[in-house]
Parts: structure tokens; C-alpha cells; sequence
């Protein structure tokens, strides 16, 4: 409280007096209200301190949470976004050497399955890449644990790039599944 408002407060409580019939304060009466008065002041500041503080605890343990929440949130999406990669790149693997097991069947084109050898390797190693990006997940959560941030950081850039690299491949394989189809005459 700055000098000002004391000096409100003083003026406000003499004016109670006032009204209340008082003409005249002693001063011996006076220091005691005053010592009275910082004493209770000072229990008044304590406990707006104390207020602040807790108000301060609780903005700093929801921003935590927040903190906390976001961080699951990127590492769930992660996982979708590498799960996403191994489904296509397997289940284009999985398509191809189910074709390759039918046209093996037949000899007159059994003859043109090297041909798909190419894209089906493309995606078996889209698979491979996006198992190095799920390894380099594991790193980058262990190092930001063991508080390496700045490796953790790096091996996060990697994960990601591993990430978009296995998708780049599923689109390198696709168009080389697509350009056999296209010129496959049985």
C-alpha cells in the first residue's frame, strides 16, 4: 500500500470517529490505531502475497498440463502418421506378391514378373524406412527424456524426414506398379 492510500484509509477511519460523536483523538490513542493498523496491513499483504502465489501455482501447473497435452497429442499423431506408412507401403507389398502369386500361375505371362520386381523392392524399402523413422521416434523421446534436447531434436528432424521419405517411396512404387499395369497385356 503506497502512502496515499494510507493516507485515505487514516481519513476515512477519523471521519468514522467524527460521525460517531469523537472531537478529538489523543495522540497516545492515535499510535496505538496506527501500530494496530500496520500490523494488521502487514497480515493483509501476507495474504495477498500468499493469494498471488497460489494464483501463480495454479497458472503455472495448468500451462504444464497444456504442455503435457500437446506433447501426447504430437507423439500420438506421430505414431498415425508412421502407422499410415507401414500400412500403405505393406498392404501395397501384400497386393503385389498376392498379382505376382496369380500371374506365377499362368505360363504365358508368368514370363513379366520381374518386371514388377522393381516397384515391389520400392515398397518392401518404404516399409524398411518407415521402421528406421519408428526407431528414430524411440531415440528422440529417449533423449528428450534423459534431457538431450538438442539430440533429441535432431533425431526428431530425422524421424520426420524418414517419415516423408517412406511416403515419397510409396508414390515412387506406385508409379512404377502403374506404369507396368498400364503397358500389361496378358
Amino acid at each position: 500500500m503506497n502512502a496515499k492510500e494510507f493516507a485515505q484509509k487514516l481519513k476515512q477511519q477519523i471521519e468514522v470517529l467524527k460521525n460517531d460523536g469523537i472531537e478529538s483523538i489523543g495522540t497516545d490513542n492515535l499510535i496505538i490505531y496506527l501500530a494496530e493498523y500496520i500490523e494488521s496491513s502487514a497480515d493483509a499483504d501476507i495474504e495477498l502475497q500468499k493469494a498471488n502465489l497460489q494464483k501463480w501455482v495454479e497458472e503455472h501447473k495448468f500451462a504444464y498440463s497444456e504442455r503435457i497435452e500437446l506433447f501426447k497429442s504430437v507423439i500420438n499423431s506421430g505414431q498415425a502418421s508412421l502407422r499410415t506408412a507401414f500400412l500403405m507401403n505393406g498392404g501395397a507389398t501384400v497386393a503385389l506378391l498376392t498379382f505376382i502369386g496369380h500371374l506365377s500361375t499362368s505360363e504365358k505371362v508368368s514370363i513379366k514378373i520381374p518386371l514388377l520386381a522393381n516397384s515391389l523392392t520400392t515398397f518392401v524399402f518404404g516399409i524398411f524406412i518407415a521402421a528406421l523413422a519408428t526407431g528414430a521416434v524411440y531415440l528422440s523421446e529417449l533423449k528428450f527424456y534423459s534431457a538431450h534436447r538438442k539430440v533429441g531434436l535432431i533425431l526428431n528432424k530425422l524421424a520426420i524426414s524418414l517419415g516423408l521419405i517412406s511416403y515419397l517411396i510409396f508414390m515412387a512404387g506406385t508409379c512404377m506398379a502403374y506404369n507396368f499395369f498400364l503397358h500389361f497385356s496378358p
